[in-house]
């Protein structure tokens, strides 16, 4: 039991001040922003860091991400898709969020084990290479992570 006098056991939440998913409406700015940004961070990052890892990770060429070279046209239309999945899963955790009162950390440190079990039929397939599976979902929510910080802030500074 909890003294009127004392601090609520739900005190810095969310739900503690009263604010909820539909109370502030639904997140366009943030929404919009942080599909934006994270394109234009899955446009230009793995053209980069693909090449370097193929070289430390067993296999990863074999397995490899189809990540066009550079910036061409394929390479941003994938980038704004795999934003845009990522704006969806980011949504969907912020209902989440809201209803069991999760923290903004939770999220991103649950999709680790989630991109981990998402590659392990692959990984089971290909024993051999089961190295280069782990690192594509350590990546996987490695980018997840960015998108869910860029759109946890600009939820709070734009929505």
């Amino acid at each position: 039991m909890v003294d009127s006098g004392t601090e609520s056991p739900r005190a810095g939440t969310r739900e503690a001040t009263g604010r909820s998913w539909h109370a502030e409406g639904f997140p366009w700015m943030s929404s919009v922003f942080s599909w934006l940004a994270g394109a234009a961070f899955l446009a230009i990052v793995p053209p980069l860091v693909l090449p370097w890892l193929d070289q430390l990770v067993p296999g990863f060429a074999i397995v490899g991400l189809p990540v066009p070279p550079g910036l061409t046209i394929p390479a941003i239309l994938q980038a704004l898709a795999v934003s845009g999945v990522f704006t969806v899963l980011s949504l969907t955790a912020t209902m989440a969020q809201f209803r069991r009162r999760w923290s903004d950390r939770a999220v991103a440190l649950i999709a680790y084990p989630v991109a981990w079990v998402a590659v392990l039929p692959s990984a089971l397939v290909e024993l051999d290479l089961w190295m280069a599976w782990f690192a594509i979902g350590t990546l996987a929510a490695f980018a997840f992570g960015i998108h869910w910080r860029i759109f946890t802030w600009t939820r709070e500074v734009l929505d």
